[in-house]
């Protein structure tokens, strides 16, 4: 009688074709991490990518969950991850993370502003394009490279987007609908389509729903409307280029339509700008929490 069990495999085929993500949900890779000391160190790694896809998809109760139960991550491998999630500006993450780690986050150069006002885009071509009705595709296709090379060489461009808003406002009488249209969807949605994880998930919940309805933020790419802004990388459909989303969560261009949004006023920036400035107090309060536990152990 065979005797042996899922664990008796050898280690090669337990790590690489036992834990595939498709084989295995994190829950199961963790209780046979916990079987015994040598399928701990086994899983460990696979624990850690784990963590790192949940962090890029800002999923803050999963990343909480697999930290209580998965404490002793390497203390290098934990500042990686903070300084990952430091790039998304993604602040109540980083909380989450850090949380009970005074030590932690003494090693994290926290920035003073989640907006930096430096990292932006000029926007005026793009303006004068669609203004003059010339080269208009061109010009966005410049745009749209030059925002990618943005948020992959720096970080999320927020005064670009609270630009992009605040121009928008500003032409909405007196452009036509058309023009409306294209700022929208072409600028603003594409800026709403490179913005991180947490972001998106904010726009999918609406950012008009949280800042003055209360709403909490949803732990969702799925739009009030239906659509989703879970964006493929390399995909030219979907988000930024056939709609945009409104300060309520909906797909404006998309299942939607355009009618509803042109008809009525927008001012979008102040919605948009509240709520990162309700992210900013939260990084000045991490900031001061960093300050206080440096004091405490400087009176040790």
């Amino acid at each position: 009688m065979d005797t042996r069990t899922l664990l008796d495999l050898p280690s090669d085929t337990l790590n690489n074709e036992v834990a595939k993500p498709a084989n295995l949900d994190t829950g199961s890779v963790i209780n046979l991490s916990l079987a015994n000391k040598n399928t701990y160190q086994l899983f460990k790694p696979t624990l850690l990518q784990r963590l790192k896809k949940y962090i890029e998809r800002s999923a803050k109760k999963q990343v909480e969950g697999l930290l209580k139960i998965h404490l002793d991550f390497d203390p290098s491998h934990l500042l990686d991850l903070c300084q990952r999630v430091l790039r998304q500006g993604d602040i109540d993450l980083l909380k989450v993370i850090t949380k009970g780690e005074a030590v932690l986050l003494q090693q994290i150069d926290l920035p003073k502003k989640l907006v930096d006002e430096t990292n932006t885009y000029d926007f005026s071509a793009v303006v004068a394009a669609i203004e003059l009705d010339q080269n208009v595709e061109e010009v966005l296709a410049k745009m749209r490279t030059d925002l990618d090379k943005i948020v992959k060489e720096k970080r999320f461009p927020f005064q670009a987007m609270l630009n992009a808003y605040e121009i928008y406002d500003k032409k909405y009488n007196p452009w036509t609908v058309e023009q409306c249209k294209v700022f929208s969807i072409k600028v603003i949605g594409y800026l709403q389509r490179l913005s991180p994880a947490w972001l998106k998930k904010a726009l999918a919940t609406g950012i008009y729903n949280i800042t003055e309805a209360g709403k909490p933020c949803g732990d969702t790419f799925i739009l009030q409307s239906g659509e989703s802004i879970d964006a493929t990388k390399g995909c030219t459909k979907g988000l930024g280029f056939d709609f945009c989303v409104d300060r309520y969560g909906r797909g404006i261009g998309g299942s939607v339509g355009w009618g509803g949004w042109r008809g009525t006023a927008w001012d979008r920036e102040p919605f948009l700008k509240n709520y990162l400035e309700q992210k900013q107090q939260s990084l000045v309060n991490l900031c001061s929490e960093d300050t206080q536990n440096r004091k405490r152990i400087e009176c040790v």
